[in-house]
């Protein structure tokens, strides 16, 4: 129903919108995670470089929790280096879904046992959404923040 919408509206931001729920849907329905890290946002023309830079942390935020469950830790963390919380979500589950990268990025330097740096994006994505009610994203986060916390009681 979205991508026909998307095709009626004929406007590339809701095209890019299917592609980013297409990634969603791969990644935790189909948890086809190697056809996840293949996909690229398409698009940049239309979007023009600004905006499609913006929308590309989206991507990101897909492509590293894929090369998580793949066991690529080194690969989350270089994917998830230019991200960054984009400027333009107000909405608690796009928010949540956000602060859900930096605890991936905390479990990957936890697999790779820089504690350090787990323990700071951990916290960090604990803190972003500790006012949220008990959405998905936000017990992920504390699910890893047990597995990264609860395994170092001297933290």
């Amino acid at each position: 129903k979205i991508k026909a919408l998307a095709s009626i509206l004929e406007d590339p931001i809701d095209y890019v919108y299917v592609e980013f729920l297409q990634l969603i849907y791969m990644n935790l329905i189909e948890k086809d995670y190697e056809k996840v890290i293949e996909q690229q946002l398409t698009y940049r023309e239309e979007l023009g470089e600004e905006l499609f830079n913006e929308l590309q942390h989206i991507v990101y935020a897909e492509h590293a929790y894929a090369y998580y469950f793949l066991g690529r830790y080194e690969e989350v963390i270089d994917t998830l280096k230019p991200y960054k919380i984009p400027s333009y979500l107000n909405h608690p589950l796009d928010i949540a879904r956000s602060y859900r990268t930096y605890a991936i990025k905390a479990l990957a330097y936890f697999k790779l046992g820089d504690i350090e740096n787990a323990k700071r994006e951990i916290l960090y994505a604990v803190d972003g959404v500790k006012q949220y009610e008990n959405l998905g994203d936000k017990r992920f986060i504390l699910q890893a923040y047990d597995e990264i916390i609860g395994g170092n009681e001297d933290v």
